[in-house]
């Protein structure tokens, strides 16, 4: 008897016991049509490399693997083990890789159809795949004069990188430029130049792109100076930035203030000590123990007068007697007044009471302030 199973397996057997062999991998012609199992069983039709797919397809009584490659991509070198290895340019934005080997030396063969910067160039260059250039502007000039963009090779490059309209620049290159990674081939654009940008648009009206790069300004080392990494002046929208790290450099500390003494003429002084004004004088003595209490009057303020504005200090005050007419010396003590004893002792709660406090010192006759 047939022992069902869960599922059709390709094994030349019946395994769901429906009475057919294999029905789930074959065709109504009885062909072998699955991908994993292409002519017969356990045989796949699988890509060889990547970038392509593979599809069993009928053919005449039998079948064929057919490999491909994915939309965009092309097999240049005709080897299946990398697969196919090359991506279309579209002529928009930046290519994915460029250069080739058609005659199999094992150099990239030379192309001019970009301008090539690198690390190890020559501005003398023609700016080819094999001859790029140095620098970033003379790239760009070029570029510009011969209507093509400009890719950069992984390295350091010293700005200011000036935007130029109708020509775009491109980084992110392996120095063979067989490759783009912006993280792993990075292209930093820095000033070296004490707080000034390392990218510059200025009137730029014409379309322009400028992507893939780190950005680093210099630090600022003036004072009151600060730092910055990109200018855009003029730069309008038809100017497009993409895949860009920006960092500014650091700002350096402010100017100091100026002295106070530099403004003295306007005030009609000569030195810093003329602001200010003598000392007021001293207030009369205490009355001596067992004299007459008395008011004391409080010392005078100090005279000062600055360009014909009255700043003279206040006169401190003065001190009065309680109302009660005391006599210093007496068994109330500070009190003075024998008034305010009970049983031969101070009635300090009857004295705080009936004291008249001090009167407060008058004000100044100096400026309002502010």
């Amino acid at each position: 008897p047939c022992a069902p199973a869960l599922a059709e397996a390709c094994d030349s057997q019946d395994d769901d016991c429906d009475g057919q062999v294999d029905e789930d991998f074959r065709d109504e012609a009885g062909r072998y049509v699955d991908r994993l199992h292409c002519g017969a069983c356990a045989t796949p039709c699988v890509e060889p490399g990547p970038n392509m797919q593979a599809s069993c397809l009928p053919e005449g009584a039998g079948v064929r693997c057919e490999i491909e490659c994915l939309e965009g991509f092309v097999d240049v070198d005709r080897i299946l083990a990398n697969g196919c290895e090359c991506e279309r340019f579209d002529g928009m934005g930046p290519p994915p890789v460029v250069g080739g080997d058609a005659d199999c030396d094992g150099a990239p063969d030379d192309d001019d159809l970009f301008i090539y910067v690198t690390t190890t160039g020559s501005d003398t260059n023609p700016g080819t795949l094999v001859r790029p250039m140095r620098t970033l502007n003379a790239a760009l000039a070029r570029g510009r004069s011969a209507g093509k963009s400009v890719l950069v090779a992984r390295g350091i490059y010293e700005g200011p990188l000036n935007v130029l309209g109708g020509v775009s620049i491109f980084g992110g290159y392996s120095p063979d430029f067989r490759d783009r990674d912006l993280e792993l081939f990075q292209v930093i654009i820095e000033r070296t130049t004490p707080g000034l940008p390392a990218i510059t648009c200025s009137d730029v009206t014409t379309p322009a792109a400028i992507e893939g790069f780190t950005v680093i300004g210099g630090d600022a080392t003036g004072a009151g100076e600060g730092s910055t990494a990109m200018f855009l002046d003029g730069c309008t929208d038809s100017v497009r930035f993409g895949d860009l790290q920006v960092f500014a450099g650091r700002g350096s500390d402010g100017q100091n203030g100026l002295d106070s003494s530099a403004r003295l003429r306007e005030w009609g002084l000569m030195s810093l000590d003329q602001l200010d004004g003598p000392d007021g004088t001293d207030g009369r003595p205490g009355t001596s123990g067992g004299g007459v209490c008395r008011r004391v009057a409080g010392g005078v303020g100090g005279r000062h007068s600055c360009r014909a504005t009255d700043v003279s200090g206040g006169d401190g005050g003065a001190a009065d007697c309680p109302e009660t007419g005391c006599v210093n010396g007496r068994p109330c003590g500070n009190a003075g007044c024998t008034d305010y004893t009970t049983g031969g002792v101070c009635d300090f709660a009857a004295v705080l009471r009936d004291a008249v406090p001090n009167p407060a010192p008058s004000a100044g006759r100096g400026p309002m302030p502010g």
